[in-house]
């Protein structure tokens, strides 16, 4: 009858593996004494233990990448609310790299420039996004767009004022040409490549809006085009032409927090 009862129930399907008979002895007094013998595997035993250990932390792995999931996206569904709206104006120049190293100044424009942009942090740092188009006409009748591609990047001090967009890549067309550059705008004095220094003005925020001017300028770009020379009034072969520019910018106005 001893035999029949299931003391894995107790101990757990893994470590008994065998229930001996059991043994009836009396004691000195009179009294009964029940003898249950367990044999149990050592191996089963481990495992059964390892087991255990290993969906606790498989548990508790699942339980905190959850929390760490929520606590991220609620961080970027807060982040992405932040709007920042810039009224303004906006002055470009082009210029061509010659021979000799030095950059000449081929065209130049401004125009009004009024932009909404998201702002989102993340582990410190600031990135904002835009899909703000910009069109204008330079001085020689040549007209310009200009979007931000993917997002940009920016480092504030609210306290000084002091604003560095470190990154800024915009898809420029002209002239049926397209090109991407990205540009580095400060609010502090910078030299740009044609020699020329450019002062932005640091930011005074009140009320969560203030008057801002940044300036900068693009990283080299090449661009591939063809002119055509005529002669005689006979049209002549085409010629490919391949140029370097860089884009100097000032963007300045009032920026605020919506």
């Amino acid at each position: 009858m001893l035999e029949k009862l299931d003391f894995r129930s107790v101990f757990g399907p893994a470590p008994v593996t065998r229930v001996q008979p059991a043994e009836v002895r009396r004691a000195p007094d009179g009294k009964a004494i029940l003898r249950i013998h367990l044999v149990c595997n050592e191996e089963n035993i481990m495992k059964t233990l390892l087991k255990t250990q290993l969906h606790r932390i498989l548990a508790l792995t699942v339980v905190t990448t959850l929390i760490t999931f929520l606590m991220v996206g609620g961080v970027l569904i807060q982040a992405a609310s932040k709007k920042r709206e810039f009224s303004g104006k906006l002055t470009f120049k082009v210029c061509r790299k010659l021979p000799n190293g030095q950059w000449q100044e081929i065209d130049k424009g401004e125009g009004p420039l009024r932009f909404e942009a998201s702002l989102i942090e993340a582990v410190g740092a600031k990135q904002f996004t835009s899909n703000y188009v910009w069109n204008g006409t330079s001085t020689k009748g040549q007209g310009f767009s200009s979007a931000l591609q993917g997002t940009g990047k920016v480092t504030a001090d609210l306290t000084s004022g002091k604003f560095d967009l470190t990154s800024v890549p915009l898809r420029i067309t002209s002239g049926g040409k397209t090109v991407l550059a990205n540009f580095a705008l400060t609010t502090e004095t910078v030299s740009a490549p044609n020699g020329e220094s450019l002062s932005g003005k640091r930011a005074r925020i009140v009320n969560k809006q203030g008057d801002i001017a940044v300036v900068g300028f693009s990283v080299p770009v090449v661009v591939n085009h063809e002119e055509q020379f005529t002669g005689n009034r006979k049209p002549a072969d085409k010629k490919k032409v391949v140029e370097e520019l860089i884009f100097i910018a000032r963007a300045e106005g009032k920026i605020a927090a919506k």
